[in-house]
């Protein structure tokens, strides 16, 4: 009995003309409503819980807890490869902006793979560009890295990269 109620009252607040008697097929052309039960909430809500257990579940049998995969690299035999060092940062809140402001910098410019490596040992964010199995000795590196050393800084056309270096990463 509430239910024909509410369908009366909403119907009412949704039409500026009341009429003087409502009809049943009044009420079947008029918008129609859902009703979502606290039930009905709670048992979605429980089957959602039990869908994201048991992926996670599925995931740790199909092996999500082994070790990462070598990398081509070390398939190789290469256990490090070599990167042109730009800047070094410490690993603090100002840091990572300035050090992600740089690598915005300085992938505009167009140069090879721009990379941020983190060194928890040391507490610093480096800066990279490109990255080699050997160490590099001519040729484009090179060139690359004599680039980054005489970039400008663009207020006072000072050199703020000049120390940078070729970086081994192990």
């Amino acid at each position: 009995m509430k239910k024909a109620t509410d369908l009366l009252d909403f119907y009412r607040r949704t039409h500026d003309r009341i009429p003087d008697s409502i009809t049943t097929e009044d009420l079947e052309r008029g918008p129609r409503l859902m009703l979502i039960r606290r039930t009905q909430i709670v048992v979605a809500g429980v089957a959602a819980g039990l869908v994201v257990v048991l992926a996670f579940l599925f995931g740790m049998a199909m092996g999500g807890d082994e070790a990462e995969p070598e990398t081509v690299a070390e398939s190789l035999g290469i256990t490090a490869s070599w990167v042109i060092r730009v800047a070094s940062y410490s690993d603090t809140k100002a840091g990572r902006a300035n050090a992600k402001f740089l690598m915005s910098q300085l992938e505009r410019m167009d140069l090879e793979d721009v990379s941020l490596h983190r060194i928890p040992s040391q507490n610093v964010l480096v800066v990279a560009l490109g990255s080699w199995a050997k160490k590099p000795v001519r040729g484009g590196p090179v060139e690359l890295l004599d680039t980054v050393r005489n970039l400008p800084d663009h207020r006072d056309n000072s050199k703020p990269f000049a120390s940078a270096d070729m970086w081994q990463i192990k």
